[in-house]
């Protein structure tokens, strides 16, 4: 049986998980903001990618449990990256279509 404490813990594999589901997550939401941002599809990423930093610098700040600094820099940067990388899959597939 699993205890509360086991899923507080922040272990390398988990950390890992959760880089990998957020990466995923940040690039779908990147694709879809730029597909409902129309023809101004990185400016609406960029905003997306802005919250996204704020709401992870607030999230640690909240949190105040102490992880590994490579992992806070990481988690707070990857999303905006992949969120860009989202609004760039869009463009290329929405130039694709138009043609």
């Amino acid at each position: 049986y699993f205890r509360a404490e086991d899923f507080r813990t922040m272990n390398v594999p988990f950390m890992l998980a959760n880089l990998g589901y957020s990466s995923a997550a940040a690039i779908l939401a990147g694709f879809v903001t730029a597909w409902i941002g129309g023809y101004r599809e990185l400016r609406h990423a960029s905003a997306l990618g802005f919250l996204m930093i704020v709401m992870s610098f607030v999230s640690m700040r909240i949190r105040g449990e102490h992880q590994p600094g490579w992992y806070e820099v990481v988690i707070g940067g990857v999303g905006p990256i992949a969120a860009m990388l989202g609004a760039a899959i869009r463009m290329l597939a929405k130039g694709k279509s138009a043609s």
